[in-house]
């Protein structure tokens, strides 16, 4: 985004908040989806498993590269937090994504078991 958007020529610093920004989902309507063939959902469960891994890839790349440019062109200036300031923040947005999960919950979506999915992918893939 740095790039496409030029905001590298009026960024002084970036604060590196250690978040992911761009979940990627694959979604599709529930009737259309129990309308499918098993073997069909299967295929695309599988091709969809491996979007998130090429995709995150290329934005991970994009935004080291952007702020590479940016570094060296315009004088950018990284700021790390610390982990217990990362803390912090979740400590105090938990909340609002716990009240999301329930409100999925009751729309019938299975959000605790995608949250934790999330949340264990994550802290997999946590370093920048």
């Amino acid at each position: 985004m740095l790039e496409a958007h030029k905001v590298k020529e009026v960024v002084s610093y970036w604060h590196n908040l250690a978040c992911q920004f761009v979940p990627w989902w694959f979604a599709v309507n529930r009737d259309t989806w129990n309308s499918l063939s098993p073997d069909i959902q299967k295929i695309m469960e599988e091709a969809a498993a491996r979007i998130p891994d090429r995709v995150d890839t290329e934005i991970r790349k994009q935004v080291f590269d952007a702020i590479q440019i940016a570094k060296d062109q315009f004088g950018l200036k990284v700021i790390d937090l610390e982990p217990e300031e990362i803390a912090k923040w979740q400590k105090r947005t938990s909340p609002i994504q716990e009240e999301f999960i329930g409100r999925l919950e009751k729309s019938g979506v299975d959000a605790k078991k995608i949250f934790a999915d999330l949340d264990r992918l994550y802290k997999k893939h946590e370093k920048w």
